[in-house]
């Protein structure tokens, strides 16, 4: 099978490692147990819209996506058509999307001239890290996005080989341009930003030396096409009943201060996502970097270093998990340390990330400096599948920027398409330096195997949990309580509150203007304006919540987690009235 120009790998190798990379994330995701009667981060929204457009043929969106789902709607209706209702049989139907996006991840990184181990290894650090695997069970937009804008690169590169190669089959160009185009505007109608695949690979198509000035003329077409994606789409979305509209936050002075607060949000976001694969690659070419006999004390120290840096960066910013770390160390029963050690901890977590995060890139540009002439040549001879995938990055970025200033909120699996474009980079980075491959380090799939076993019990336990809270609702309904008298947790209320009135009272709502209900004194505590038609007289909680009432008279409901404290609960709150006060939206 021929994958990288000048290049040939026995087709045996790559079929191998695609069906390995396929099989052991499947794996992962199956021994993760991610199965669960209920909602799951925001996919309670997504599910429900794909039960109505089902029951009533209507494409209705309900106060919550701003995302535009298109065609993973219309993908999950058809599987409740066909089979009937269920939250696991509509998460099931875009697995195949998550697997996909790791074999297309593999094929991409071989055409970036890896290796086929080293497009193993990176293709595993993408469908193996935490961010990967707690979204590909679900009905999340994001993997299913993913997946066709892989696919889009994947045709782009393909595009520009085609053109660079066999400069007079333009049919061959415009077949895998078609395929982009056709990836990319199918994805976009899942999140809109997959749309900017169509404007970033059509640039590089059109400013590719050497191209024909038909090709070029087909690139600016399907740039054309990208553009007019992004201007008719978002103005069809934005005009929507109870779509959350899009913003766009001008480049004024009197926007430097969120400007500032939305990078700010990214970088540190950015940096616990993305340093874990990097640090991992780079310990995985350790012996490339400081071939064998150059090895020092100082570079064992650097492994040690950054082995007792992994659980830093691993270790989630929640109470659970520091508990579970105090009781490592020999402490037994419940354990619940005070704010300010939490905090502080949690500080010099965050710390430690960003002093390996520099560290690494100060090896990298210590390691250039030396190379100046040899990077120069090698940017000049880049694959284009990673031309594709860094321009697309140069667009993307910068949005994701613009929606945390103009949305306050900044979420790690929105860094999922930097995974694939920073783990080929610096592979190829280290394989261009030498003239040979060398051998790899185990250290490397230690760290590996170390993110695979924490993506998987952290997954586990965040279905086990939804589980418990699933099963005590059903309980108290048994008793005789009312749905809407009961509280949780958001992902599982966000679907009562649709049920009882068909949309989450959000105040960004702009289409109809008088959707959304402001706050009234509530009744109760933990009451959220943005579940208005929910009453929590009765709370379920894990404790993270405070219970100003009462626990007699109800069972707890208990399920055992991996990462420590292993032993966990969720118990029934019967709360008491509060005089009326006013308590913000959640």
């Amino acid at each position: 099978m021929e994958m990288v120009p000048g290049e040939t790998a026995p087709m045996s190798v790559d079929t191998r490692n695609l069906v390995l990379c396929v099989l052991v994330t499947l794996g992962t995701m199956l021994v993760a147990w991610p199965f669960a009667e209920g909602g799951y981060i925001d996919d309670f929204s997504y599910i429900h819209m794909a039960k109505t457009l089902a029951e009533t043929g209507r494409f209705a969106y309900n106060g919550w996506p701003t995302a535009m789902l298109g065609i993973q709607v219309w993908w999950g209706a058809a599987w409740i058509w066909l089979f009937g209702f269920s939250f696991t049989l509509v998460r099931l139907s875009v697995w195949p999307l998550a697997l996909g996006a790791v074999a297309l991840v593999y094929l991409l990184a071989r055409r970036s001239s890896l290796s086929p181990s080293d497009s193993l290894f990176a293709t595993l650090l993408t469908g193996l890290s935490t961010q990967f695997i707690d979204l590909a069970p679900t009905f999340m937009t994001d993997l299913p996005a993913l997946s066709l804008l892989l696919a889009s690169w994947y045709g782009f590169t393909r595009a520009i080989e085609e053109a660079d190669q066999r400069p007079a089959d333009e049919l061959a160009v415009l077949r895998w341009l078609v395929t982009a185009l056709a990836c990319g505007i199918v994805g976009g109608t899942i999140r809109q930003s997959v749309w900017f695949s169509l404007l970033s690979g059509s640039a590089i198509l059109f400013l590719r030396p050497g191209m024909t000035p038909r090709v070029r003329g087909l690139a600016f077409f399907a740039g054309g096409i990208g553009l007019a994606c992004i201007i008719v789409g978002m103005r069809w979305f934005n005009s929507q009943p109870y779509a959350i509209p899009s913003q766009v936050l001008p480049l004024r002075l009197e926007n430097a201060g969120r400007w500032f607060d939305g990078i700010r949000a990214f970088v540190g976001v950015v940096v616990p996502v993305v340093l874990l694969p990097m640090t991992s690659a780079a310990v995985w070419c350790l012996p490339t970097l400081w071939p064998k006999g150059t090895w020092r004390p100082t570079h064992w120290a650097l492994i040690a270093a950054v082995l007792i840096a992994t659980a830093a960066i691993l270790l989630p910013a929640h109470r659970h998990a520091f508990d579970g770390v105090i009781q490592l160390f020999g402490q037994r029963g419940p354990v619940s340390v005070s704010a300010a050690i939490y905090e502080a901890a949690i500080a010099g977590f965050r710390i430690t990330r960003l002093a390996l995060l520099l560290f690494v890139l100060g090896v990298m540009a210590w390691d250039g400096q030396r190379c100046r002439r040899e990077i120069v040549a090698v940017i000049r001879r880049l694959p284009p599948a990673i031309l594709v995938m860094s321009a697309y990055l140069v667009l993307y970025l910068p949005a994701v920027i613009q929606a945390s200033a103009t949305t306050g909120g900044l979420w790690e699996r929105y860094l999922l398409p930097v995974f694939p474009a920073v783990c080929c980079a610096l592979l190829l980075w280290v394989e261009q330096r030498r003239s040979h491959l060398e051998r790899r380090s185990v250290w490397g799939l230690c760290l590996l195997a170390v993110m695979a076993v924490y993506s998987v019990a952290f997954t586990h336990d965040r279905f086990a949990d939804c589980r418990a809270r699933v099963a005590a609702i059903a309980y108290l309904q048994g008793q005789g309580v009312p749905r809407n008298q009961i509280m949780t947790g958001w992902h599982i209320d966000g679907w009562a509150q649709i049920e009882a009135v068909g949309y989450l009272n959000d105040p960004r709502i702009r289409t109809p203007a008088d959707a959304y209900v402001p706050p009234a004194p509530p009744h109760y505590r933990h009451t959220s304006n943005l579940l208005r038609a929910l009453t929590p007289k009765f709370l379920v909680t894990d404790g993270s919540a405070e219970c100003l009432g009462t626990r007699e008279g109800f069972r707890d409901f208990l399920f055992t987690a991996w990462i420590p404290p292993h032993e966990r609960r969720v118990f029934v709150c019967h709360q008491t009235a509060i005089e009326a006060e006013s308590v913000p939206d959640r």
